[in-house]
Parts: C-alpha cells; structure tokens; sequence
C-alpha cells in the first residue's frame, strides 16, 4: 500500500512540475541564445512574465507538499494569539486583486463596515487559509463573476468567515472526495493549475487553530467555503 501511494504520488507530481520547469527553460534558453535579438527586445516581455509566474507556481507547489509533509508529521508548529481578522481579510485581498481585475470579477469585502471581534489564530497560518480560499474563488470563478468574503459570530463563541464564489460549483459526488490530497476532480483536464493539495493543507491548518470548516455548493450557481475559529 505504501508503495502504490508513493508512485500514485510521483505520478500526480510529474506533470506539475516538469510543465513550469519547462517553461522556465525553455524560454530562458530563447533569452540566452538572443533567438530575436538583443535581450531588451519588446518580444522578450512575455518570456519574462511566464517565467515568473511559473517560478511563482512551483514555489507554490513546494510550499503546499511542505506544509502537508509537515502537518502529517505533526511537526507543523502554530502560534495561537489573538488576531483582528478585518486586518487579515484586507492583508489577503490584496494579492488577488490585480489577477481579479484582469478577469473582471469584482471582490467584495462585506467585513469592512462589521466590528469583528479578535480570533484566536496563528497571524501567518490565517492568511495562508484566507489565500489559499480566495485563490481558488478566483481560480475556478467564470469570466465577469464575483467573489464575496463575509464574516458573522455564530452561536458556539466562533466566528466564521465564509468566501462566495459564481464558479461552476460542485456536485454531491465530488464534494465528498475534495479534501483528499492531489485529487482534483477533473480539473487536471483543464488549463486551470493546481495540484489538489491546497484545500487538504487548508483545512488541516484551520483543525491545528482549534477550528472547523466546511462549504455549500450548487452546481452551476457556485460555492461558499467557511471557516470558524474561536474568539479570542
């Protein structure tokens, strides 16, 4: 069992990482080789920005099998204080935005006019969740769609924040599978990057801050994922 886990892992690993490192050399080499002429030529811009973003997607993916490696090590250490979750919200949004705009999605932070009270969370751990949710809102969101985050304390001394997309939502069947590591539920036949890893991590994160989480779905309408944590 372990070894059929292991090549079932090298086999989902394979392609995600050999497509960007790929695109890293290959048009690295282009540059280097001068294949239009001196390197500041306007044709080279491109290059550059796809080698960038694909250097941000494997270090994206390294982070993901890190923190995953570390969680089910039990060796992933958080630090519980207490944490202004508009400051988090705001801090999150912010490296989504410019990706949103180009996509015309609009983003609404429904958290800016509430009084939240403090959470008690790990600062670094809780942008990471925040990202990791709003990164997949945008990520399967549909052109001219919108992605909504608010925030509301529930009867048990939580507060849950919840991130509302217009994607294509997702079925019962598939639901019960989504949190299990490198699946990807038919996305891995698409252009749309990801590894499957990123909601496993997430909800490990939110179980190791003393939370829960959970989501609501309709397929063709899209999804709102949550995440409770106590308060502070």
């Amino acid at each position: 069992k372990a070894n059929l886990a292991k090549s079932e892992l090298l086999a989902s690993m394979s392609h995600d990482l050999r497509t960007p490192l790929n695109s890293i050399v290959g048009f690295s080499e282009m540059m280097r080789e001068k294949v239009y002429g001196p390197v500041g030529e306007v044709h080279y811009q491109e290059y550059v920005e796809l080698i960038h973003e694909s250097g941000k997607y494997l270090i994206s993916l390294v982070n993901d099998i890190l923190d995953l490696a570390r969680v089910e090590a039990g060796s992933m250490a958080v630090s519980i204080t207490p944490q202004p979750v508009d400051h988090s919200v705001a801090d999150s949004l912010q490296f989504i935005t410019q990706d949103a705009m180009k996509r015309n999605i609009s983003v609404t932070n429904s958290t800016v006019d509430q009084a939240l009270p403090e959470v008690l969370a790990d600062d670094v751990r809780l942008k990471q969740v925040l990202l990791n949710l709003l990164s997949n809102a945008l990520k399967y969101n549909r052109e001219n769609g919108s992605i909504t985050v608010a925030a509301e304390v529930t009867g048990e001394d939580m507060l849950r924040l919840s991130i509302t997309d217009t994607g294509n939502g997702i079925s019962a069947e598939d639901q019960l599978d989504l949190f299990k590591p490198f699946n990807r539920l038919g996305a891995e036949g698409t252009d749309i990057e990801g590894t499957g890893i990123g909601l496993t991590v997430t909800r490990e994160l939110v179980d190791l801050m003393n939370g829960k989480m959970g989501l609501h779905s309709v397929v063709g309408e899209g999804s709102t994922f949550w995440f409770e944590l106590p308060l502070a």
